[in-house]
């Protein structure tokens, strides 16, 4: 599918570290130029992939934190992503959205061309899985959001109305056991169960 670009605003590094001068302002803008690049180098244009993902985060940001140096490098990235890549995102998902900044987007969108703000989605609380697994794979879940530790094997079910699904696992005593599971669509539950085959067996 599309390649997805995260960026985590409740993560950021204090202002005055990251941008203290115009040499790190530099630095940064060239990093996240740099990190447009490679989402570009992950397009297939033959097979029509022509466009990426951008999820923005903001749990635990605050928004009245934004300094006058990190608007000024914001400002300038839109100009370089405007001027030299445009139409080249396909959906911008907001998660962890604080209601104040829904209600700006709210605001903004309104003096926004509908080319553009068809882009925007705002998710709502509890929707945050499903959305995004509306656009990558479930083995491209990043572990924060409920996917699989990366090389782990895992298994795919289809789980019908009233039809249970039953999964075995055997693990030999004293082994750590880690069961996850990710509900792609709709609500699913689940529950773990552990039997002792014997002494000295299989649990």
């Amino acid at each position: 599918g599309r390649p997805v670009t995260w960026n985590y605003y409740g993560r950021i590094v204090a202002a005055q570290e990251l941008l203290g001068s115009e040499e790190k302002e530099e630095a940064f803008v060239r990093w996240r130029v740099q990190l447009k690049e490679k989402a570009i180098a992950r397009m297939d244009f033959e097979r029509g992939i022509e466009t990426a993902v951008q999820v923005h985060d903001y749990e635990g940001a605050n928004i009245f934190s934004r300094t006058p140096a990190m608007k000024a490098a914001t400002d300038r990235i839109i100009a370089i992503f405007t001027d030299n890549y445009p139409e080249m995102v396909e959906t911008q998902l907001f998660l962890h959205v604080p209601k104040l900044m829904e209600c700006l987007v709210s605001m903004i969108s309104a003096f926004l061309p509908a080319r553009t703000t068809r882009r925007f989605r705002v998710v709502a609380p509890g929707q945050t899985v499903q959305t995004l697994l509306e656009h990558l794979h479930v083995t491209s879940l990043p572990r924060g959001y409920g996917g699989f530790e990366k090389g782990k094997p895992y298994e795919r079910f289809v789980v019908h109305p009233r039809e249970p699904k039953r999964a075995r696992y055997a693990a030999k005593a004293g082994t750590t056991v880690e069961v996850r599971y990710v509900v792609e669509a709709g609500e699913v539950e689940a529950r773990v169960e552990k039997r002792v085959a014997g002494e000295g067996g299989e649990v």
